[in-house]
């Protein structure tokens, strides 16, 4: 019953799509959420008019990250979420004060909607089977022109941990058909989340352009971002001689930052990697955004089941299996201590 109110409702966000010709797309920054929109661009702009919308980066909250005013302003027959995990209520309250039909392609963990919404995590699937919303929109949306962009949406999620997956042999074989090496996917999932962190927008929209019209072998062997991963090289430096330890409970390790750029999950990836036996925590005030963010990773511990509880207690969190994060309402982010007893309790 699962998989075929999952295929049903992934057929009408299809049909809706294909029948829209003034399209809105709303898409996360990240190496997957340009990747999705790449594709979306690829197979549609021919005979499309559409428009893209970046959130403000690290904003989670579409009250602040989306200027509503302006996507009613475009007069949309379709607005389209590609890859930011927002909570379902949040998606039809946008809904309600546009007017217009949202459909929803995901691969987060959320609550299920009704229609409109292409995400088979919210129907109970497995991660491992569908780790980005690139492959989503490959094998459940049915866009199969778009390979080199479905596998740097995987590899710019997940990384070397697709050799853990039921895909790793189709990723590997794909990759050999189309003449991409897997540091090809990684060099330019580098370049992607540089320009995010680093708040280059302009750059992250011509990659966008770029990756849809040339593709990932192209800005693979291009020099033209060298500059900007050399940038992000140098804050990620400084800001790990920055790091201070809060917490260190052996399995439970708590950090702090302040930083200029939303290099949260990057700084915090290289904690968990140094600390793979703990459940670590960093806790990253961004200067620029005026706000903290917790970033949670476990190696052991399926975060995913914190999600609906810490969002029942009011949190703004989203995540996946290993990995949470979660909006702080306080440059401290005080309300860590409830987190942890959350985790404690696992």
């Amino acid at each position: 019953m699962t998989t075929h109110s999952l295929t049903k409702s992934c057929a009408k966000v299809r049909e809706f799509l294909n029948n829209s010709e003034r399209l809105v797309v709303i898409h996360h920054w990240d190496s997957d959420g340009v990747a999705s929109a790449s594709i979306i661009d690829r197979s549609y702009h021919r005979d499309r008019e559409i428009y893209y919308v970046v959130p403000r980066i690290g904003d989670y909250d579409p009250k602040s990250s989306i200027d509503i005013e302006y996507i009613k302003s475009l007069e949309p027959d379709l607005v389209l979420i590609l890859d930011y995990g927002i909570p379902a209520q949040e998606v039809m309250n946008i809904s309600k004060t546009l007017e217009k039909p949202i459909a929803v392609i995901d691969h987060h963990v959320n609550e299920c909607l009704d229609e409109l919404m292409c995400n088979p995590l919210a129907y109970g699937l497995s991660e491992d089977n569908y780790p980005s919303t690139t492959l989503v929109l490959r094998n459940l949306i049915g866009i199969e022109n778009s390979d080199d962009l479905v596998l740097l949406g995987i590899i710019g999620d997940i990384g070397w941990k697709y050799r853990e997956t039921p895909l790793s042999k189709w990723i590997d074989s794909r990759c050999r058909d189309l003449g991409i090496e897997i540091d090809d996917l990684f060099r330019v999932s580098r370049i992607i989340g540089s320009c995010y962190r680093l708040f280059r927008l302009q750059e992250l929209s011509r990659l966008r352009y770029e990756l849809s019209r040339y593709g990932v072998k192209y800005i693979a062997q291009s020099n033209a971002y060298n500059h900007v991963i050399e940038d992000l090289d140098r804050e990620v430096r400084r800001a790990l001689e920055g790091v201070k330890v809060l917490v260190d409970r052996g399995n439970l390790k708590v950090f702090e930052l302040e930083s200029n750029y939303y290099i949260t999950s990057l700084v915090g990836r290289h904690l968990a990697k140094q600390f793979r036996n703990s459940t670590v925590v960093l806790i990253n005030y961004v200067r620029s955004l005026g706000r903290s963010y917790a970033y949670i990773r476990s190696w052991s511990k399926d975060l995913s089941k914190l999600i609906p509880k810490l969002r029942a207690q009011g949190f703004l969190v989203g995540g996946k299996n290993y990995v949470l994060v979660i909006t702080c309402n306080s440059a401290k982010c005080n309300e860590i201590d409830r987190v942890l007893k959350f985790i404690d309790n696992m």
